[in-house]
């Protein structure tokens, strides 16, 4: 494998198709019945987000461990990607019938990715045993037929779970082909770009079906500084993943990413109420303290195991920025709790680069990479 590599054309492609997905759910989550909530649907998008997600791990870490830009292999990931479209339109309608569609597009995508492990001549007993789990987690899912909602729900989970535990236990075998550190850190870098794109799309739909007045403005140019934030904070430390010496496997990576990623939708969501003020400011303390929890834990897991010098000062960094963020939902106005939320991360953003950044961490690196 090459060191150097970076994301093929095929792999930025197969990106863009979830921008969609991830736009039905971001739209999904910021529906409200009166200025509040639907709890109901905010305890629904960790469950549909999940599969998606877990889809785009999956194969993600299958190109990263093996890279290959024929015919053949464009051909599979291009009915993939048409799968995957197809079942974003049954997010819209979570109704018995659109979850069996659900359950059969998504286990599809599974199937193939077992042929693809099955079929693949580098690394045999690993991707065997890979193939095994996966072929395994997606029949248990598709038994979600037999079952009646919410049970079914239950199983299909349970299929996605073991195929997930699989993973994270067979990526420490010894005979798992290893990862391509820099190129898995760019692929997870590229997902947050198109999560923070949605995010921007959200700033702009929210002033098309609205006056241009003051306070909306005001809400959106502090919801595009949250954005810059938020963009400054993932990536200025990011760099550490290239060298990191205990960056040998994608657990502490990948999966972190999943709370990451529902912190960022959650987060667009806010950001687009705080322009259309039509949210009360209790959902908006319950949507902001969660959004940028999920974001902070999923954002800070690889850096605390990866990095042990920098664990009191993230630790102390993130639990601050939580913190004003939970307090500023008693505040009288939307748009006063968002300007507290972007001073909250300017702090970060400063304690970071004054505190954190500085330290001596290179005894955590390793420069043969």
């Amino acid at each position: 494998m090459l060191e150097h590599r970076q994301a093929t054309w095929l792999e930025l492609f197969f990106d863009l198709v979830f921008v969609a997905v991830i736009g039905i759910l971001t739209h999904k989550m910021a529906h409200l019945h009166h200025g509040h909530l639907d709890f109901k649907t905010l305890a629904e998008i960790p469950l549909l987000f999940a599969p998606i997600w877990w889809i785009w791990s999956s194969y993600s870490l299958y190109m990263n461990r093996f890279e290959s830009d024929d015919r053949k292999h464009r051909l599979v990931f291009l009915v993939v990607m048409g799968l995957v479209i197809s079942l974003s339109t049954t997010l819209t309608a979570w109704d018995q019938k659109g979850f069996m569609y659900f359950v059969i597009l998504y286990g599809t995508t599974r199937f193939i990715l077992g042929l693809l492990y099955a079929s693949n001549p580098q690394g045999k007993r690993y991707n065997r045993s890979l193939s095994r789990s996966i072929f395994a987690g997606a029949f248990i899912s598709f038994m979600a037929f037999f079952f009646p909602n919410p049970l079914s729900y239950g199983v299909f989970l349970c299929g996605m779970i073991l195929d997930v535990c699989m993973h994270i236990r067979l990526s420490g075998s010894e005979h798992a082909k290893r990862i391509h550190r820099k190129h898995l850190a760019e692929r997870v870098g590229l997902l947050t770009i198109i999560l923070l794109g949605e995010s921007i799309i959200s700033i702009v739909s929210s002033f098309g079906d609205m006056a241009w007045t003051l306070p909306t403005l005001f809400a959106g140019g502090l919801g595009f500084l949250i954005l810059c934030l938020i963009w400054w904070i993932f990536f200025d430390s990011f760099h550490v993943f290239d060298h990191a010496k205990k960056f040998k496997s994608e657990n502490f990576l990948i999966y972190p990413n999943f709370f990451f990623c529902l912190g960022l939708i959650s987060l667009a969501t806010l950001i687009r109420h705080s322009i259309s003020g039509e949210m009360s400011i209790s959902d908006f303390q319950i949507l902001a303290t969660v959004g940028m929890t999920l974001f902070y834990v999923g954002k800070q897991i690889p850096y605390m195991y990866l990095v042990p010098a920098m664990r009191k000062g993230i630790v102390l960094n993130s639990i601050t920025c939580i913190s004003i963020t939970f307090m500023s939902g008693f505040l009288p106005k939307v748009e006063y709790a968002i300007g507290t939320i972007a001073l909250a991360m300017l702090f970060y953003v400063y304690s970071n680069m004054k505190w954190v950044l500085p330290k001596d961490w290179s005894t955590f690196q390793d420069e043969a990479c």
